[in-house]
């Protein structure tokens, strides 16, 4: 624990409550930047009283024509990333936004949630890996969901296929064993019903509005799943962008530093509320910032070419499979290096690619794909050895903030 960091005279539970509150934040922050369904209006309905009943989600293009369909995004790999437009939703409409970003989203939190709930509960328990579980439940009778979505053809109650998880084998909860041992429930998603929602209530108290237990796991084996699960995965997709997208935003969150005489991130949920206040709302606004950026990185502008859709036969594209990505940020815990190095973007061959086109074994398809590489002045990666795919500029050298050792040059461009 940080010596510097000033303690208030709070009770663990107390503590406990903000450390929910900053999982709570960063939650609905990972879903709306990896946002993977084309909305293309939503309804809010209220009663007299102005309480939420409902929201209303008419499906876009996108939906329906998946790989060559419209986007608000332009994205590469096999899915769609959508943009969910911060102004679509006012102020007053937050509650609405939440239930949205909350929606079939429980169990899959489990997954992307992991290191958050490791930093924020660290100081507050006695054994991560035992005082953590993974709960699913159902849900009481009477209860539903507040979301429902409708096809851009306008067919009512259709499901999300974007969805690996969507919550209908049960709700997923965090129970949590403070050190004094009170025992807790962490609730990410519960926006999402028509029940109260609590992100922090004690265990006892939460399960007397559920329905009964389905399932209790170790904390963090619905990630280990999940990166077997994607070993079956035979090409990139929108989920290779969510999972190197995660390694990035677990290293960020691990080497968070708040500033001197405040501490890490794992130091937040001890703060004094004034000050945890003080810093939790700026710190949301910097990681938003930062992950919008992170995220606009792998998409790609009409002046980019990508190389995944079908690169040359024995052409090195760098391409890195989602569970490669997954596993190797598992196998190193702490993360000072992410994945194995695939090789120095210097071992491209622009050479290899000149001989594609000579060679008379190769087809025809491929000998046109070479030659369109062969047009571009450059390739880079935008993100180093954590990147999964390679970029092609046509006429220029990357962004100055790209280091020139990820950088190859053509010697062919424009030449006879």
């Amino acid at each position: 624990m940080n010596p510097q960091v000033e303690m208030a005279e709070m009770t663990v539970f107390e503590q406990a409550r903000q450390a929910g509150e900053v999982a709570q934040q960063l939650f609905y922050l990972f879903i709306e930047q990896t946002w993977t369904y084309d909305m293309s209006t939503v309804v809010v309905k209220r009663d007299s009283s102005g309480q939420l009943t409902g929201v209303e989600v008419m499906a876009g293009m996108g939906v329906e024509a998946s790989h060559g369909g419209e986007s608000y995004l332009a994205q590469a790999g096999g899915n769609w990333l959508f943009r969910f437009s911060p102004h679509a939703f006012p102020p007053q409409e937050s509650d609405a936004k939440a239930a949205i970003l909350a929606d079939g989203n429980s169990v899959w939190a489990f997954v992307f949630m992991y290191d958050v709930i490791r930093n924020v509960f660290r100081y507050l328990v006695n054994d991560i890996d035992n005082d953590i579980h993974e709960v699913t439940h159902y849900l009481p009778q009477g209860a539903s969901h507040i979301v429902t979505h409708k096809g851009a053809s306008g067919v009512p109650n259709i499901g999300r296929t974007d969805q690996i998880y969507n919550d209908d084998d049960g709700r997923g909860v965090y129970e949590i064993t403070l050190k004094t041992g009170e025992k807790i429930a962490l609730d990410l998603s519960g926006q999402q019903y028509s029940l109260p929602h609590t992100t922090v209530m004690p265990w006892s108290d939460y399960w007397t509005c559920q329905g009964h237990m389905r399932s209790r796991s170790p904390f963090r084996s619905t990630y280990e799943n999940h990166v077997r699960l994607l070993r079956d995965f035979e090409k990139t997709s929108s989920q290779t962008i969510i999972m190197a997208f995660l390694v990035q935003f677990n290293l960020l969150i691990d080497n968070v530093d708040l500033g001197i005489g405040v501490g890490k991130f794992m130091d937040l949920p001890l703060l004094d509320p004034q000050k945890f206040w003080n810093r939790l709302v700026p710190l949301v606004s910097e990681l938003r910032f930062i992950f919008q950026h992170q995220v606009g990185q792998y998409n790609l502008t009409s002046q980019q070419y990508d190389c995944i859709s079908g690169p040359p036969k024995g052409f090195p594209a760098g391409l890195r499979h989602p569970s490669l990505i997954a596993q190797n940020a598992h196998l190193n815990h702490h993360r000072e290096m992410v994945g194995p190095n695939i090789g120095h973007i210097q071992d491209f061959s622009w050479q290899t690619v000149k001989s594609v086109i000579q060679s008379k074994e190769t087809s025809y398809q491929d000998k046109k794909l070479a030659k369109e590489i062969l047009a571009f002045r450059c390739v880079y990666k935008p993100h180093g050895i954590y990147d999964w795919r390679i970029v092609f500029v046509v006429d220029s050298l990357p962004p100055m903030y790209i280091p020139r050792a990820w950088t190859s040059e053509n010697p062919f461009w424009r030449t006879k």
